[in-house]
Parts: C-alpha cells; sequence; structure tokens
C-alpha cells in the first residue's frame, strides 16, 4: 500500500521555491507554507502533535 501511495506522490514535482517548510518534531513530517496562519487548533495530520513542535526548516 506504501508503495502504491509513493508512486502517486511525486515529491520532486513540489514547486517549494519562496515557500516556507516547517518539520514536526515528533514525526518528520513536513508542512509547506505560513505554519504562523493556520488555526491555534492545528495539528499533525500524521501524529497529532500541536503546532508548537513544528520548527522552521533550515
Amino acid at each position: 500500500m506504501l508503495e502504491a501511495m509513493l508512486k502517486k506522490f511525486k515529491p520532486e514535482a513540489l514547486d517549494v521555491a519562496g515557500k516556507k517548510i516547517y518539520v514536526c518534531g515528533v514525526c518528520g513530517y513536513e508542512y509547506i507554507g505560513d505554519l504562523d496562519a493556520a488555526p491555534e487548533d492545528f495539528v499533525c495530520p500524521v501524529c497529532g502533535q500541536p503546532k508548537k513542535v513544528f520548527r522552521l526548516k533550515a
């Protein structure tokens, strides 16, 4: 199942130029966009942690 999902999702096709990328400190999920604009009750879609555990990717 995972292999089928990875075939559909092509990370190299994402245009992230000029966008902020935040990484979940617990599971490593990457959020692309302005996390500050996300609602206060935003949680990581993978592990359910609040947005305060996300850090800006260097």
